[in-house]
């Protein structure tokens, strides 16, 4: 929640329209995260409510776990919406790091020396290097060797 009120407050003669998802399984749709009791409903029924509305021009997802990059991006896809950001299969790629440096590398993309390490292995690298989990975003879980 915490990028949505700052993209609202920055466009502000803009109309808005919300899908939210719980943790419960349910989603809400609604125009303000001021809405007290916004109905709880399951996603087809979500996404009718949206596909009825043509007023919508385009969509912003906020959600930044993996489902939230990946699969959630589809939604633009299965209501012809444009969206602002990459689409879910890029964000399939770019979001395990070692397959990423893979897919650039064979495409003649220079890369830095890396290995790919699991629990046990023996680090080949000389220091000072970083380490970054594979599935991680925003910089977490970096740490530098030395």
């Amino acid at each position: 929640l915490m990028y949505i009120p700052g993209c609202i407050s920055a466009l502000p003669d803009i109309d808005h329209v919300i899908l939210m998802a719980h943790m419960d399984g349910k989603w809400t749709v609604c125009e303000s995260l001021d809405d007290p009791n916004p109905e709880k409903l399951s996603l087809p029924e979500a996404l009718m409510v949206i596909h009825k509305d043509k007023e919508i021009s385009c969509m912003q997802p906020h959600m930044f776990d993996y489902k939230g990059m990946v699969s959630f991006r589809s939604i633009a896809d299965l209501l012809d919406l444009p969206m602002i950001g990459s689409p879910g299969e890029v964000m399939a790629l770019t979001t395990n790091k070692w397959q990423t440096k893979a897919v650039v590398e064979s495409c003649g993309v220079p890369v830095p020396k890396a290995q790919l390490l699991r629990e046990g292995d023996e680090i080949e690298l000389d220091p000072p290097f970083i380490i970054k989990p594979c599935r991680e975003d925003n910089s977490m879980g970096i740490s530098l060797v030395q």
